[in-house]
């Protein structure tokens, strides 16, 4: 995986007041430091919950079922070397340019991989974690950021979930967008949560992919959060956009 290329340049007054609207709420350096270990205990719990259930099963579950664990395990530990990646650059963002490497991507392949990496973490909490994307889905993104934008929606509905919900990921096209969305039925993400933590990083993400980032509260109960897309991609990723 290639790392987001940042490109630095000077913050006239203007762009600096421009930016200030691309963030969910005003950010302090410190900010930046909570969101870090925000994500990173996510990771954390991932990997906890492998190393669990594989020290329950050993002797019991096919060695086979045993080395599969191991690799999920060993997965999430990378995914908490990406988690601090991209915490520092979301930090840096603020004083330089993000820009990604947008290429075509199936869009399901993505999400399946986001799925099997944490299905047992949801399984741990009872939860049910599942995706429905259409196969031949594809789209112009940079794949690296969208999934990591993604676990941070997965990761933040399992937090927030009680045992017998169902968290959903799905993606749909039509003609005017490309939708990619974390559904979840239960109590949802409460309202002070929105300001901060992973949400900074998605909006970040789905803006730099000329997108945007929306966060609605289901009745009775549950949260559906959308990353929205132009309807092929971004030919380009780069925030903040002129």
């Amino acid at each position: 995986m290639g790392l987001p290329s940042l490109v630095p340049a000077p913050r006239p007054r203007q762009e600096e007041e421009r930016e200030s609207g691309n963030w969910i709420a005003e950010r302090r350096p410190e900010d930046d430091v909570v969101q870090a270990l925000h994500d990173a205990r996510n990771a954390a719990a991932a990997v906890l919950a492998d190393l669990e259930w594989l020290s329950q099963q050993l002797g019991v579950e096919p060695l086979e079922d045993c080395r599969r664990v191991v690799d999920e395990a060993r997965d999430s530990c990378a995914r908490l070397l990406r988690i601090t990646r991209d915490s520092v650059t979301t930090a840096r963002a603020r004083h330089a340019f993000l820009r990604g490497r947008p290429r075509p991507t199936v869009i399901a392949e993505l999400v399946g991989d986001l799925v099997r990496g944490h299905v047992r973490q949801a399984a741990s909490v009872g939860v049910t974690l599942s995706g429905r994307v259409p196969p031949g889905l594809a789209a112009n993104v940079d794949p690296d950021l969208l999934l990591r934008a993604l676990e941070n929606l997965v990761d933040n509905a399992l937090r927030a979930s009680t045992p017998g919900v169902r968290v959903i990921v799905q993606a749909r096209r039509d003609a005017r967008a490309l939708v990619v969305s974390v559904t979840d039925d239960g109590p949802g993400i409460a309202r002070t949560a929105r300001t901060g933590l992973g949400l900074s990083f998605c909006r970040l993400v789905a803006e730099a992919h000329e997108g945007e980032l929306q966060v609605e509260r289901v009745e009775p109960s549950g949260t559906v959060i959308r990353i929205v897309l132009p309807p092929d991609g971004a030919n380009e990723v780069l925030w903040p956009r002129a």
